[in-house]
């Protein structure tokens, strides 16, 4: 099975398999564990020794596991380190069962219908599409999309990419004619956001508009490109 990387896909959090600060980004009253065990994960697996960085995160799971127990937030984010070293080493059917674990222990705290767990079906639903278990991504973004449709506006760039993600889904199945409705749905949305783009972009950017301008080109330019190659390629 050819390895894709999941951020082309999931322009909004988007597995980003490539990158793993983020599951690190935690309260500051749970960092009793986090700054060597970071450091030492981002080195290795920024070296390619997913290996030795999956032994170092699954010894840090555990004395998570010891200090809060199982089911505590702060096991989540570790859980999601495993599952993103699992996929580098192509490894994919072990990357389902942390990923189940971190979003249970999400929806027991947030709710199954809160905001917050997106990103967590969206890796979920990766590797799903990536395992040819296309039954179940579809499942997940569609419940992506009924919740981002109650808790954002559905004009937001972030809402054309889930779209987008599941138009390639559908895609993939050849079921084009679905494909092609939520590709114009997301290339509409993204041509109508374009004067807040580019008011963005003229203005002066601070640390906080900066990382809301990355996030929007981000899903701007990734569900564009699908979108484009796919209505022009008139698949039908």
């Amino acid at each position: 099975m050819p390895m894709k990387p999941l951020r082309t896909t999931t322009a909004v959090f988007i597995f980003m398999f490539l990158a793993m600060p983020h599951v690190f980004a935690q309260e500051e009253s749970s960092q009793w564990w986090t700054e060597p065990i970071e450091d030492k994960i981002q080195r290795l697996s920024y070296n390619r020794e997913y290996d030795r960085a999956l032994v170092v995160a699954k010894k840090a799971l555990e004395a998570i596991e010891q200090k809060v127990g199982r089911d505590h937030p702060d096991v989540a984010p570790m859980l999601e380190t495993i599952a993103e070293l699992y996929y580098h080493q192509e490894q994919y059917f072990d990357v389902e069962l942390p990923l189940k674990r971190a979003l249970a222990i999400r929806e027991k705290t947030l709710g199954s219908d809160h905001l917050d767990i997106v990103e967590t079906l969206n890796k979920l639903a990766e590797i799903y599409k990536t395992l040819g278990q296309y039954s179940k991504a579809e499942q997940l973004y569609l419940r992506i999309i009924t919740i981002q449709e109650r808790e954002i506006e559905t004009d937001n760039p972030l809402f054309a990419s889930s779209l987008n993600n599941l138009a390639e889904l559908y895609s993939i199945q050849e079921k084009y004619v679905q494909a092609e409705e939520l590709f114009k749905r997301a290339l509409e949305i993204l041509e109508a956001t374009l004067d807040d783009l580019s008011h963005m972009i003229r203005t002066p950017l601070t640390t906080d508009n900066f990382e809301n301008l990355k996030e929007c080109v981000k899903a701007y330019t990734e569900s564009y490109a699908k979108a484009y190659l796919f209505l022009y390629a008139k698949i039908t």
